[in-house]
């Protein structure tokens, strides 16, 4: 036989046997298994040499059969543990922001009942569904992350499943909505079958101790020394984290952040209306797609979006000027400049006739026009 130690404490497996014989080989099968189910239920000891050293560890899961249950049924019993929490929104506990919650397992009535009843109460032990069980702590909070006070059956419970459960992690509300309340199982016990003739479960995995809801506030801080989005944290039941919002000035200008498409209902498929993103959309600032006259461009080393002309410069205090224009805007200048005495020439549009403008003292004195 092959010594197995448990803590301190030591168990004998007889090693399997093989038999012509089947009713012997049963028999010793059957009575390896009990070994194994004696095994299971001793409670693991306290190494660290400090007084009351037999004590069992917290949420000690052992496995028994349903007394005079035929066919057979098993089930789990605990020790005695705790789900210890810290919340800044914990006003329940006695503690203050932390506290201590005993965990509660239903009975054969139906009842909730609390491992930490006096006699009386007998604690009920946690039926095991199937062979292969999974026995949790299981822990429900609030959308902030506390234990939920309100739940009828209080926040903390022992239950068992003939399947593995998910954990569902709190999601905090936010202005948009979306909260979700949180749900955690906490695994304390595993059971396989044990292979026997009659087969009967045997722990695969056990998990021991006290369990933790440690506090999951988040840490938001504005970085770079500018104007910041992050507002700060709002103490108190509401417990949230605040942050400035965009605002788009409304004024005679065109607004730079792109609005919410308003859908349109009537069209063939109908359009819902666009709802927020990923992203805030900006628009661009562009300049004439066609002969732009205004020329739109980033410069500066790129710190900068310029809005310019289109280079064309002119002179002032001649006395013959022609201008041309597009869109408004001059394309091009032309002028011819004068003193006081002097003969100006003009050829016309058609390249025919050239004007000729004689001025004195600056003013028009003789007018010729010569053929080219």
């Amino acid at each position: 036989m092959t010594p197995i130690r448990k803590g301190a404490n030591p168990v004998k497996i007889p090693f399997a046997i093989k038999s012509t014989d089947r009713t012997f080989a049963a028999w010793a099968n059957e009575t390896r298994t009990a070994i194994r189910q004696l095994e299971a239920r001793i409670p693991t000891a306290n190494l660290g040499g400090r007084a009351g050293g037999g004590a069992s560890a917290p949420l000690f899961g052992s496995i028994s059969r349903v007394p005079d249950s035929d066919p057979a049924e098993y089930q789990a019993r605990f020790t005695l543990g705790y789900l210890t929490y810290q919340n800044a929104n914990a006003t329940e506990a006695e503690q203050g922001v932390t506290g201590y919650i005993v965990p509660k397992i239903r009975n054969t009535d139906g009842e909730w009942i609390s491992m930490d009843e006096v006699a009386p109460v007998v604690i009920p032990a946690v039926p095991l569904p199937a062979l292969a069980s999974w026995v949790y702590l299981r822990v429900k909070t609030t959308a902030d992350g506390m234990p939920d006070f309100e739940q009828e059956d209080g926040p903390v419970t022992i239950e068992a499943f003939d399947s593995e459960q998910k954990s569902i992690h709190h999601v905090r509300p936010s202005p948009s909505g979306g909260e979700e309340e949180g749900d955690y199982y906490f695994l304390l016990l595993e059971t396989e079958s044990n292979g026997a003739t009659t087969p009967a479960p045997r722990a695969k995995r056990r998990i021991t101790g006290n369990r933790e809801m440690p506090n999951q506030l988040i840490e938001i801080a504005n970085i770079g020394g500018k104007r910041e989005l992050y507002q700060g944290y709002l103490v108190g039941p509401d417990d949230k984290h605040e942050l400035r919002t965009i605002e788009q000035l409304e004024s005679r200008g065109e607004p730079v952040i792109k609005p919410l498409g308003e859908g349109d209902a009537e069209a063939t498929p109908p359009v819902p209306p666009e709802e927020e993103g990923e992203t805030i959309k900006w628009k661009t600032i562009a300049e004439r797609a066609t002969s732009p006259q205004i020329r739109v461009a980033t410069k500066e080393n790129g710190d900068a979006i310029v809005i310019e002309g289109n280079g064309e410069n002119g002179g002032t205090g001649g006395f013959a000027t022609l201008v041309t224009y597009e869109d408004g805007l001059w394309t091009s200048v032309i002028d011819e400049p004068f003193g006081l005495d002097e003969t100006i020439s003009i050829t016309d549009a058609c390249g025919t006739f050239v004007h000729l403008l004689t001025f004195t003292h600056g003013l028009l004195t003789a007018y010729a026009m010569e053929a080219i």
